[in-house]
């Protein structure tokens, strides 16, 4: 049975993904969402301070659930949860593209028992992904947009090469599959017989796109309750979010310029790209090679490479 993991990212159209395999569940494919893995499956997987037995009794309840599927017919398992790479409030917390996800992945690598085959990630725009981040961490209140937490985003160096390189330094044997958010959003169906390389049910052309950003009114609501004194200025002349400025955002499109290069160059052999689902890769991956960061300068790699925060 083919293990496959939707890691998201978050505010990628991973709810929307989720819903549609929620939906259309038959055949030869099973899925776990998050009512599954956040409702203790993985409990223990990523640590716990009294020792390795929650993590040993993960390992033993995952196995008996892969078993459990496996023996109802799946031949392939999807499970998607964008937490499994780390929780968006940590993203927020340290300012920076998913710090912890090589040592959560490779907890995972190890609960799963090797079985994994095949791990798929879409990415986003840094401009969009974190002004939609912003929006989100405010109305959870797990953040609020201030000057200082911006700033420190538009100079943070993390982009979403060294989340890839983490991640496949996490899993070497297993294939990533990256998409772009941009082009696959509302097609959630193109995605999955993507991830899964099966005929998967077709949705109508205009697709679903669910848990989207709130709208400019909840977003001032919001900023009023935190007592914002510059909530005016995260809105442009037609009233629509955005949180950094024309430079700010001119700079994080500067980094996704560079990381779509990258994809599109072949991404080292660490991942296959495709732009849009249902398009051949931009150039086929060969073996992965972890320790290639793109770049032969040391200083460059260091100062991209994620740190406790």
């Amino acid at each position: 049975m083919d293990v496959i993991l939707h890691l998201g990212a978050h505010r990628t159209g991973s709810t929307s993904f989720q819903e549609y395999m929620t939906r259309v569940q038959s055949g030869d494919v099973a899925y776990w969402g998050p009512k599954i893995t956040r409702g203790g499956l993985l409990d223990g997987v990523h640590g716990s301070p009294i020792g390795m037995r929650p993590a040993i009794r993960a390992k033993g309840r995952i196995a008996v659930q892969l078993a459990r599927a496996e023996g109802l017919g799946a031949k392939a398992l999807v499970i998607s949860d964008e937490n499994m790479i780390g929780p968006l409030r940590g993203n927020l917390r340290c300012a920076a593209l998913y710090p912890e996800i090589g040592l959560r992945m490779a907890r995972l690598a190890e609960a799963f028992g090797g079985r994994i085959t095949r791990v798929v990630l879409q990415v986003r725009a840094l401009d969009t992904y974190w002004a939609s981040v912003l929006a989100f961490g405010l109305s959870r209140a797990i953040a609020s947009p201030t000057p200082d937490l911006r700033q420190r985003l538009v100079h943070s160096g993390r982009r979403w090469q060294d989340v890839l390189i983490d991640l496949t330094c996490a899993l070497p044997e297993v294939p990533i599959v990256v998409t772009a958010f941009e082009h696959q959003v509302q097609r959630p169906d193109m995605l999955a017989e993507l991830a899964t390389g099966r005929d998967m049910p077709t949705l109508p052309a205009r697709g679903i796109w669910t848990n989207r950003m709130m709208d400019a009114k909840r977003l001032k609501s919001c900023l009023h309750d935190v007592g914002m004194p510059d909530a005016h200025t995260l809105f442009d002349e037609d009233g629509l979010w955005r949180p950094f400025s024309s430079a700010e955002r001119q700079s994080l499109r500067m980094r996704t310029a560079a990381d779509l290069a990258w994809l599109r160059a072949g991404a080292d052999g660490l991942a296959e790209f495709y732009e849009h689902p249902m398009q051949e890769p931009a150039i086929r991956a060969g073996p992965a090679q972890a320790t290639i960061r793109g770049s032969e300068d040391n200083d460059s790699q260091n100062r991209h490479m994620a740190h406790p925060c």
